[in-house]
């Protein structure tokens, strides 16, 4: 996790044509009128770039040359700074119809639009490494006596990559579980029961 102090906050922005075809955040794109987000002060909205970077309290030096740094890249189909787009995943998210990158494009038309954004966890995008049993193991890669793992805190079923977006197991994985488990198993202390 980054330094939450460092980088917060942090800001998302897009142009009139992303806007329009995508929308940002709670902003819903074209024909919605997001007038209220914007007059709610979620929804920042500008003319210019350097109109835009003085209602985020930003320099509008350093946001101008971000930006073009930004689009130099987007127009070539990469992202140098933050890999947006490098891998499978990303570019499942994206627009396949976008080229020549699905998941960038260059802000080029105005209004330029941005939201404020605040790092946090929500969750992690791998589980515990366990046996094809749910049997965790630790860092050498041995089973952890009774210690079994279900449910978010269980490894994805295609091994350790997340398969998708809100991959979730089935609610029974827990009962799943306990009919797999040898009858006398020992359970690891960590475990509670609940029946």
């Amino acid at each position: 996790m980054q330094d939450a102090a460092e980088n917060a906050p942090c800001f998302l922005l897009c142009d009139a044509q992303a806007m329009k075809r995508y929308g940002l955040g709670l902003a819903r794109p074209a024909p919605v009128n997001n007038d209220a987000l914007v007059a709610a002060g979620y929804l920042h909205k500008a003319d210019t770039l350097a109109a835009l970077a003085q209602q985020l309290g930003l320099d509008a030096q350093t946001l101008s040359e971000t930006v073009a740094r930004y689009n130099r890249d987007a127009a070539q189909g990469v992202d140098r700074e933050f890999a947006k787009g490098g891998n499978s995943y990303n570019r499942a998210m994206g627009d396949p119809g976008h080229q020549p990158d699905a998941c960038n494009a260059p802000l080029l038309s105005a209004p330029f639009y941005a939201i404020k954004l605040y790092t946090g966890d929500l969750g992690t995008s791998r589980g515990l490494v366990t046996t094809a049993d749910a049997q965790v193991v630790n860092t050498q890669g041995n089973p952890i006596p009774g210690l079994y793992a279900v449910g978010k805190r269980h490894g994805f079923a295609d091994g350790r990559h997340l398969s998708g977006p809100r991959h979730h197991p089935r609610p029974g994985a827990d009962v799943w579980l306990s009919r797999r488990l040898p009858s006398g198993t020992t359970l690891h202390p960590l475990i509670r029961k609940t029946s």
